[in-house]
């Protein structure tokens, strides 16, 4: 069954940026909520007596949200996007994203992985996604 959830937006967000998303998001996404968004904390070590370096999120959303909150980060990261945002087929804006996202990456530290929710599944590879970035999620010492 089709969704209008057709995006799936899965972040690595560095864990000084974390209150500022999170405080975006109840003002612009989750409008009304007082629960935080990104909450998943990660770091080098997978200890979870070692501090947070990291934070983790997948959500998904409407396109209108998906072009909000992209529009938002590019914005944050000094990008500028092509003018002919509005009339880009839902591809084209992920192959820009996908062209912009080193810039991202390096001028704000926030890792950003889009796909398709359009059957309402979730595609995370998050293991694979957590070693390309050397992050592992906290767990308890064994």
């Amino acid at each position: 069954m089709a969704t209008e959830y057709s995006n799936r937006l899965t972040m690595i967000v560095p864990a000084n940026r974390v209150p500022a998303l999170n405080a975006w998001f109840k003002n612009n996404i989750d409008v009304g909520s007082t629960l935080d968004n990104i909450t998943v904390p990660l770091n080098v070590s997978g200890d979870e007596t070692d501090v947070p370096s990291h934070y983790w999120f997948s959500g998904v959303f409407t396109d209108s949200q998906m072009d909000l909150f992209l529009g938002r980060l590019i914005q944050q990261a000094n990008v500028i996007p092509p003018d002919d945002w509005n009339s880009r087929s839902r591809q084209q804006k992920k192959d820009w994203v996908a062209s912009v996202k080193q810039s991202v990456i390096d001028k704000i530290g926030v890792r950003i992985f889009i796909t398709d929710n359009i059957d309402g599944s979730v595609t995370d590879n998050l293991d694979q996604i957590l070693v390309e970035h050397g992050v592992k999620r906290r767990q308890k010492p064994h």
